[in-house]
């Protein structure tokens, strides 16, 4: 969804890509079914989690922080 809407090269929808983006990588890290299913998608979101200092789990974190700031009403792109 949010590539398609880049390719509508619209400086309006800038911030409606990145949440949509944000989104799908969360669904992605915390949607994980098997070991290879990284691999077989190459998405390095679906890779199964397997320590505590993954670098995903920052990507969790931002997005958490930006998804905060959506809800207060403040969605800009600056924070990250």
């Amino acid at each position: 969804m949010a590539n398609g809407l880049r390719l509508k090269e619209d400086d309006s929808l800038s911030s409606t890509i990145t949440f949509i983006q944000n989104l799908n990588d969360a669904f992605d890290i915390l949607n994980i079914r098997s070991k290879n299913e990284g691999s077989r998608f190459r998405n390095k979101f679906k890779d199964p989690l397997c320590s505590s200092d993954d670098w995903r789990f920052e990507v969790c974190i931002y997005i958490n922080i930006y998804i905060y700031i959506y809800a207060q009403g403040d969605c800009y792109d600056n924070y990250g």
